[in-house]
């Protein structure tokens, strides 16, 4: 661990937060919350956290493929019914380029899946710009000295737009004379994310825009334009659950035409971001009818104890089967229970810290709904400054990392701490950086 002084904990926090603004960066009309204190990876344990979540990022893709042929697969995500033929609307190859894995980590090999994102993950290009800038503080180049940290794939922007190329290169032979990329979200939502990739974008000679997802039209050639501008990625940075096929109708047509590739795919933003998809890949049947005993160790080792919430559920408990339900009420502390489909750690209920009666009233509320009760992971902690009214103290925070990986594979890591358990920046917590060290 790199500890510093409140000294160096002041000097070089006023030189961290001085950049950030000069970036034009800041959270819900704040000061962007970033911690000094990195968190230190071996690279043996960055590359063990490729290894592994590479498979899961295949055991992903082999989700998507199955919904399609499989009725018990479909069954899982019945919640999704009426976006089901805009699921089924997707394009050859992978379709999943943009994730991000939200995890516990427990040191070495030890860590456990708690969320899939492959909607839309945020944080890519902000927390890489800011890392820039990170590594070059005074106090780190005093610890770091001689040793070498590894720069992540994720820490620049140049990658996740080559990311988008990559799919719509696998997804259609079409080859304009200039690829265009929207960054589409609603209009009064344009994050300073959308903005920096679009830049990005533009400097790596594509033309590309910051758009309202319902802007962009069919024009010559039954192509896909914004404005002037033929279109051919779109990358949604967007609530799925407010999307239709009536809106999406002119982009669908333009991926049916060839011309066009959806980032992520829609079977991505709504099957695999659900969190009932954890439940699925541990499901004993699916994976024996899906799945290698690699894969199968990995979910094992890696993803909780987890299933869809339902009375029709049974669990083999100390020697015989109960009903789901029962068996949560009895085990209020050792289990989490969570939508599937909320952000920032919303409709999330930690047994442990809520009474009996609150906890099952919520089980039976939301039995047979798109919910699920998980395992409860334990949040592993570490002790950093912090400027608490103009002191510098020491305080313990909980952490957890995130895995982002691009077209299934790994890129990269960073890190968040809070006071609770729900681990999230817009609920109070911190976005920490890390440093993988040779």
């Amino acid at each position: 661990m790199i500890k510093l002084t409140a000294d160096e904990f002041i000097h070089n926090n006023q030189i961290i937060q001085n950049a950030i603004k000069e970036m034009n960066v800041s959270f819900e009309g704040r000061e962007f919350p970033y911690s000094m204190q990195p968190l230190i990876v071996k690279e043996s344990e960055s590359n063990y956290f490729k290894e592994a979540t590479e498979i899961l990022s295949d055991c992903l893709e082999i989700v998507l493929k199955a919904y399609k042929e499989d009725d018990f697969v479909r069954s899982y995500f019945s919640h999704y019914d009426k976006y089901k033929s805009l699921i089924l609307s997707s394009t050859p190859g992978k379709q999943i380029t943009i994730s991000r894995y939200d995890v516990v980590w427990y040191g070495r090999e030890s860590f456990k899946v708690f969320e899939c994102n492959t909607c839309c993950p945020g944080g890519v290009s902000i927390l890489g710009d800011i890392k820039k800038n990170y590594v070059q503080l005074p106090f780190i180049k005093k610890h770091l000295k001689e040793k070498l940290y590894v720069p992540f794939e994720c820490d620049e922007t140049s990658s996740f737009i080559n990311a988008l190329k990559q799919r719509f290169d696998e997804a259609t032979d079409y080859a304009p004379k200039k690829i265009g990329i929207a960054f589409a979200n609603y209009e009064g939502f344009y994050s300073y994310e959308l903005k920096e990739l679009c830049t990005a974008a533009k400097k790596m000679g594509y033309n590309s825009c910051v758009c309202d997802v319902t802007d962009l039209y069919i024009g010559n050639g039954d192509k896909l334009y914004y404005e002037e501008d033929e279109i051919n990625i779109v990358y949604y940075k967007v609530d799925q659950l407010l999307l239709n096929e009536n809106i999406l109708s002119e982009i669908i047509t333009a991926t049916k035409n060839g011309y066009v590739v959806s980032v992520n795919s829609y079977p991505a933003m709504y099957i695999t971001e659900s969190k009932i998809v954890l439940a699925l890949l541990r499901d004993s049947y699916f994976q024996n009818k899906y799945l290698t005993d690699i894969q199968i160790k990995i979910i094992e080792k890696h993803i909780p104890w987890t299933k869809k919430l339902s009375d029709s559920e049974n669990v083999f408990h100390e020697g015989s089967y109960v009903g789901l339900i029962d068996f949560s009420i009895k085990n209020k502390d050792k289990l989490v229970l969570k939508i599937d489909n909320e952000t920032r750690g919303a409709n999330i209920y930690i047994g442990r810290n809520i009474n009996i009666e609150k906890w099952e009233n919520l089980l039976r509320a939301n039995n047979n709904k798109n919910w699920i009760v998980q395992e409860y992971c334990e949040i592993p902690n570490t002790v950093v400054l912090e400027n608490i009214n103009g002191e510098i103290v020491e305080t313990r925070k909980k952490y957890g990392i995130d895995f982002f990986m691009y077209n299934g594979k790994y890129s990269g890591i960073v890190s968040r701490l809070s006071e609770s358990d729900i681990i999230n920046v817009g609920s109070g917590g911190y976005e920490q950086p890390v440093l993988v060290i040779k």
